[in-house]
């Protein structure tokens, strides 16, 4: 089994290159997995982050075609494409139509 790089938070910081307030907030979000080991002489348990964490923060997933993929900003990511944007628009302005053709009904 291949041994896992590890991360303090300041050093996940700068590998990420976002602001720490960002990572808290993802790691809040339960977005980053923070995996704590204890201190050998103290026993005060530290925060960590895999390599494996941080090469999935950027990843997002499509609402529209369920594909994952990689976004600036992952909280705000929505759309993989244009393509997929557009459709979403379709699909958000045909479902507003339905209502108000049922308010109108009513």
């Amino acid at each position: 089994m291949k041994k896992q790089t590890m991360y303090t938070l300041p050093q996940a910081v700068k590998k990420l290159d976002i602001n720490q307030h960002t990572l808290m907030k993802w790691i809040m979000l339960d977005l980053i997995e923070v995996i704590t080991i204890p201190d050998k002489k103290t026993g005060r348990h530290y925060p960590y982050i895999g390599e494996a964490a941080i090469k999935k923060a950027f990843d997002a997933t499509c609402v529209i075609c369920n594909k994952v993929f990689k976004a600036k900003y992952p909280l705000n990511a929505m759309y993989c494409s244009r393509k997929c944007r557009n459709k979403g628009i379709y699909i958000n302005f045909k479902v507003r139509a339905a209502r108000l053709k049922a308010k109108k009904q009513k």
